[in-house]
């Protein structure tokens, strides 16, 4: 009885809207409107369920459902909220675009497999060299920035394709220049050592860090002292150029709260230079603390920023960078890169050797410096995968931090064919 009130009031809504509305539907037409509605509904859901469930299955990471987004609205709910994320027009694409369900009288409702939604990947712009056409991206070239570290060895291991690939660039007249961001050695130390590697160069032909650091503080004449941490290699490149350099203590590794309270900066130390230092202790941090937080006209000066280096055996070295980062932490002060990364290495070379770009490549295994360098010379890069950069990394890298060319190791230039085993 409640029912039949409840239609014989509708009866008598319609019965008085009959001129506007037109004849008012019978039971029967009522019933097949709202199947048809319920039906619709139904293709909705069961289309945004299976769209929702392909979208769940791929959250492998934020970068995807960043990517995702831009599809719809979605808000990576579960399926039973998925629906809130899509407005009208959304809801209008996903049944045409994602669904194409069909539902007949009597037959059950069908919903086709879904696609799998296919991610936008990193573009690749690098080319891969093998030794058969390694050669010929050399032509028009006449200076190679060669990194060290990574290139030519790794920690007290030269690969074997060091020698043979030097030789054969030295046939083809092409300078090698040795610039490298590792500080531990002056350029004469490191003019020996390749003497004991097997390979007879000269100064001129080695730009390590430790030379950077002092030819940027001679490039600004620089006067006074230098407070130092770092290796001897350093040392000795700032007095060869004039620099007096004051350290600690080797013996003394901290320093109570009365000592520091008493501690008298030296009034003529106006730059803290800071090398990777494998003693690098709470003394150290304290006194360039007191230097660079007493005195803002004092320089602070960083021969790299690199995060470390890789080692025989996989073993992964800490690098100046962090070191740099802990000294910034606590005076606030952003340090000066002398080395690949920074501003002032790229105009250096192109002033003192002559360097032209545009017959010039840059090779070496990191991409925050080596390829960084030769992005900023806008120079061909190549880097082999014999040093930090894995083939893993650079997969995710962005296309304007890719150099130009990737290979196996150093031989791949000079046509000869080496497998490492790395």
């Amino acid at each position: 009885m409640e029912v039949l009130n409840a239609v014989g009031h509708r009866n008598r809504y319609h019965g008085r809207c009959r001129s506007r509305l037109g004849p008012i539907p019978t039971t029967r037409q009522r019933l097949g409107t709202t199947c048809c509605s319920s039906l619709l509904a139904l293709v909705i859901v069961a289309s945004a369920m299976a769209l929702s469930s392909t979208i769940s299955s791929d959250m492998a990471g934020m970068a995807r459902l960043g990517r995702l987004s831009q599809i719809s609205k979605a808000r990576y709910l579960l399926p039973g909220g998925f629906m809130s994320g899509l407005n009208n027009q959304g809801l209008s694409n996903l049944i045409v675009q994602r669904s194409a369900c069909t539902a007949k009288e009597g037959t059950q409702l069908e919903v086709p497999q879904q696609e799998t939604v296919q991610l936008d990947q990193t573009p690749q712009v690098y080319k891969v060299l093998d030794p058969k056409i390694g050669p010929s991206v050399m032509e028009g070239i006449t200076t190679i920035i060669m990194d060290q570290d990574g290139v030519l060895w790794r920690g007290n291991t030269v690969f074997p394709s060091t020698l043979p690939s030097l030789k054969k660039f030295k046939e083809l007249g092409i300078r090698v220049l040795f610039v490298t961001n590792n500080a531990a050695k002056s350029r004469q130390q490191y003019v020996e050592k390749w003497r004991k590697v097997g390979l007879e160069i000269t100064k001129d032909e080695i730009v390590p860090a430790s030379f950077m650091a002092a030819a940027y503080l001679q490039s600004i004449n620089f006067s006074g002292r230098v407070f130092l941490i770092g290796d001897e290699g350093t040392r000795l490149e700032l007095e060869e150029h004039g620099f007096e350099a004051v350290e600690c203590d080797q013996d003394k590794t901290t320093m109570s709260n009365e000592e520091l309270s008493r501690f008298e900066p030296d009034p003529e130390v106006k730059a803290v230079v800071l090398a990777h230092d494998p003693n690098f202790n709470y003394r150290k941090l304290a006194i360039a603390t007191q230097y660079l937080r007493n005195n803002p006209n004092c320089k602070f000066i960083v021969t790299n920023m690199d995060a470390g280096d890789m080692l025989d055996n996989n073993r992964f070295m800490p690098g100046t960078g962090g070191m740099a980062d802990a000294i910034t932490t606590i005076t606030g002060r952003t340090p000066i890169n002398t080395g690949k990364g920074g501003d002032f290495m790229l105009p250096f070379l192109m002033k003192k050797y002559g360097v032209d770009p545009s017959e010039m490549m840059c090779v070496g295994d990191r991409l925050d410096t080596d390829i960084a360098l030769g992005r900023q010379a806008n120079c061909k890069t190549a880097m082999p995968f014999t040093g930090v950069t894995s083939k893993e990394i650079l997969s995710k890298t962005s296309p304007e931090k890719q150099p130009t060319y990737v290979m196996d190791n150093l031989g791949v230039l000079a046509g000869l064919d080496y497998v490492l085993a790395m």
